[in-house]
């Protein structure tokens, strides 16, 4: 009987125990709770799980340590103050905040690169540039963990449909030894790029500047090691597009008649030829709330940031973000002064998917879930808009807006964050407030609708001239980017 073992062995059986089996055992009996409670290794778990953060390599720190970090380094988020303070001219054309990198591009042909600082996850500030390529830059997305820079190459005046994706080093600039130089041909020649990376998938959707209701906007996703083009979808619908997982990604689509919607598609089963995103085969579709009869929105847009492939073995990092969920934030703005904003963890897609008989691969195709199905419990919706400049203002479960009045508010949907709360370990201060009622959101729709995800919100007061600013923010796993109103510099705000 577990009973009778010595509460030793009892701590050594539950160490390889999931956060959720843990807290089970917690509540058998007195002597499991104090075992636990007692445990600096088990509470090491728990406190990971709450943050949405997974260990990190092994190293030389003991448990007790990292477990201080953790607490500090979620301190820091919750009761702001710091560290580092660095300021960054923005005198380019595009920038990116990615894995704690922060990218820009300083001229046509000239990239400058930052690691973000963090004082309690050991990372150094970093600085370095890729200049000189041989080529003029119109757009580029990078991922560290794969030592991965996409960088797209200016069109060409005498064949404007034409368009190289150049994969280089993102540590040195020379080409990437796992793969090769991308070239197509697109349908129309003014464009703008949404470039997304998933492990070994890059996808890159090419957006038309002209007409909304008659553009044909076209999303490419290539596996980038072999060249290979995995899907080519095309529409005057078609909005945006993230990744779900290593087989599945996400459309926003808003078809001509009826909702706006979410549509999965099975990469391992897609083909190459382009195909239109009215007539393809979907795993299942998401149906969101109505907008007004024959209104198409002005903007309909995915963000969220994908995880990294691994963390680095050979670095000194005690924990980072999870890569078990993360958050979608989808911001749908209507022609008319209508704004709603849609908070959508990963798990509550992947919980209906895994739901369908077969759903990967084979089985049944083209299920709708409806909204009332998925929708009220397993999202938030609220009336509030995001950044119309390209900000990444998502990370892990969190999102960060910034009030009229200076502040900034961190939205976390950390489900088990909520639970801790709600079991009476709440970590409450004045700055944190635990959202339980529902939302009902009915100001220019044809009807209401209630979401009632929990989330905890943070807010906290801002450094001048950030705080008095209109500065548009961004967030990083240990830092806040904010970008002035002129878009001529960043300021970096460490933990």
């Amino acid at each position: 009987m577990p009973f009778n073992l010595p509460p030793e062995l009892n701590a050594c059986i539950f160490v390889h125990l999931d956060v959720q089996s843990i807290l089970r055992c917690r509540q058998v009996c007195s002597a499991f709770c104090a075992v636990i409670d007692h445990n600096v290794s088990i509470q090491y778990i728990i406190e990971l799980a709450a943050a949405n953060i997974e260990d990190g390599p092994p190293g030389n720190d003991a448990p007790a340590e990292r477990l201080e970090l953790l607490k500090a380094h979620q301190e820091a988020m919750m009761y702001p103050h710091w560290n580092l303070d660095q300021k960054v001219s923005m005198e380019g054309h595009a920038w990116e905040l990615i894995g704690g990198v922060l990218g820009v591009a300083t001229t046509v042909d000239t990239l400058h690169f930052h690691q973000l600082p963090s004082n309690y996850r050991r990372l150094e500030r970093k600085e370095w540039t890729i200049s000189n390529k041989g080529f003029k830059l119109e757009d580029f997305s990078m991922d560290q963990s794969q030592d991965l820079l996409v960088v797209i190459q200016r069109q060409f005046v005498d064949f404007p449909t034409r368009f190289i994706v150049h994969l280089l080093s993102l540590s040195s600039g020379n080409p990437h030894p796992s793969a090769t130089k991308l070239e197509y041909c697109l349908i129309a020649s003014w464009r703008t790029y949404d470039i997304r990376i998933f492990e070994d998938y890059l996808g890159i959707l090419v957006y038309q500047d002209n007409d909304r209701e008659t553009d044909v906007d076209e999303l490419v996703i290539w596996n980038w090691k072999t060249g290979k083009i995995v899907l080519n979808v095309e529409g005057v619908n078609l909005y945006s597009f993230a990744f779900l997982t290593e087989t599945m990604v996400m459309l926003g689509v808003m078809p001509t008649t009826g909702s706006p919607r979410l549509q999965v598609i099975d990469l391992s089963t897609s083909t190459s030829e382009r195909v239109n995103v009215d007539s393809m085969q979907t795993t299942c579709c998401f149906i969101l709330p109505a907008l007004r009869a024959r209104e198409l929105p002005a903007s309909f847009h995915i963000q969220s940031e994908s995880p990294p492939v691994s963390y680095d073995h050979a670095s000194s990092v005690p924990f980072a973000t999870s890569r078990d969920d993360r958050l979608f934030v989808v911001s749908i703005r209507g022609r008319k002064p209508r704004n709603i904003t849609m908070f959508i963890p990963l798990s509550t897609l992947l919980f209906h998917i895994r739901r369908l008989p077969g759903h990967i691969p084979g089985g049944p195709r083209s299920h709708a879930f409806l909204w009332t199905d998925w929708g009220p419990q397993g999202t938030r919706a609220l009336a509030m808009r995001t950044s119309m400049i390209w900000l990444c203002y998502v990370h892990g479960l969190k999102f960060i807006t910034r009030t009229e009045s200076g502040r900034a508010l961190i939205l976390d949907f950390n489900q088990y964050a909520v639970r801790k709360r709600a079991d009476g370990h709440s970590g409450m201060n004045s700055s944190t407030q635990f959202l339980m009622e529902p939302t009902t959101i009915n100001k220019g729709l044809p009807f209401e609708f209630t979401t009632s995800l929990p989330y905890r919100m943070v807010s906290c007061n801002l450094p001048p001239p950030i705080s008095y600013s209109g500065q548009a923010l961004m967030l990083s796993e240990d830092a806040i980017v904010a970008l002035s109103p002129d878009e001529s510099e960043f300021q970096i705000l460490s933990f």
